[in-house]
């Protein structure tokens, strides 16, 4: 499939409104998609293809190119395109447009954005402690974790994509922003709940591979001998569904070993409060204990 020369034309309309268009012509027959602009909502009103160049795929194309567009404004994609919504539903990682604007920008934090070469990577993010990330991450995101702690956002509602937001907040931020102190771990029960309520129902498999990594992520940190088996399992048919993730399931049984010995995680023991038995110190004086 040979990729279109896409042209892109906006301008403003009444009220301040941008009504903008992007086109292309093959074989002198023309495939357009329109939006609208308005504040902070953004809808893909039309999308037209002449006659003689239906059942080429050129409008998937198309709107394929407006979508990347669109995934870069950190702007709610409202209804308006009977196609547009088709191919929402079709490619559902791209459902991520239709959240709020401040859940799509947590996605997009930690996923890279849609479209963008970091979409579908993994990030170095993920695993290098940083005090300028820890920083960025409080800067930026710090307000929501406390949102999402207090049990709120619920208005983002509750499609896969949204309950990943929450959990991303809850599981991964609070350890950015409360790093080395015992409220790294309170957002914990919270993603729990969330990640349970979703990775065995349909709309989990909207999430990508490495999305899914980090929905069960809450029961890797869980302090719960079940919740590790469960984990782990889900973690092995998660690396026979992506090679890359072979290294993931590795960490997996770690946290599990650990718990299936001691019970908990000693190495949070002095930020819980809690003593540490003699077995636990021990573990402890271990190269590379704790997480």
């Amino acid at each position: 499939m040979s990729s279109l020369d896409i042209q892109h034309h906006s301008e403003s309309g009444a009220g301040g409104a941008i009504q903008g268009r992007f086109w292309a012509r093959v074989d002198g027959q023309q495939i357009e998609l329109d939006y609208q602009l308005s504040g902070r909502d953004l809808v893909f009103t039309h999308t037209g293809t002449a006659p003689a160049l239906q059942g080429r795929g050129l409008a998937g194309q198309l709107v394929a190119h407006g979508l990347r567009w669109a995934a870069s404004l950190d702007l709610p994609l409202l209804p308006g395109c009977s196609y547009v919504e088709a191919y929402l539903q079709r490619h559902p990682l791209w459902l991520r447009l239709r959240l709020p604007a401040e859940a799509q920008a947590v996605l997009n934090y930690w996923f890279g954005t849609l479209g963008s070469a970091e979409d579908g990577q993994v990030r170095p993010l993920w695993f290098t402690k940083s005090a300028a990330t820890d920083e960025e991450i409080r800067s930026r995101f710090g307000a929501l974790v406390e949102q999402a702690m207090q049990q709120g956002l619920s208005h983002w509602g509750d499609s896969a994509q949204a309950r990943m937001a929450r959990i991303l907040l809850l599981d991964q931020f609070t350890r950015n922003i409360y790093r080395d102190s015992a409220r790294a771990f309170a957002g914990d029960p919270l993603a729990l709940q969330l990640a349970l309520g979703l990775m065995d129902l349909p709309p989990a498999r909207e999430l990508s591979t490495l999305q899914r990594w980090f929905m069960l992520m809450p029961l890797e940190h869980a302090e719960d001998i079940s919740l590790q088996n469960r984990c782990v399992q889900a973690f092995e048919a998660l690396a026979a569904e992506d090679p890359r993730l072979a290294g993931a399931a590795d960490y997996a049984h770690r946290h599990q070993q650990v718990i299936a010995q001691f019970g908990r995680f000693p190495h949070r023991n002095a930020l819980l409060g809690r003593a540490s038995t003699e077995a636990e110190q021990q573990y402890l004086a271990q190269p590379g204990a704790g997480f």
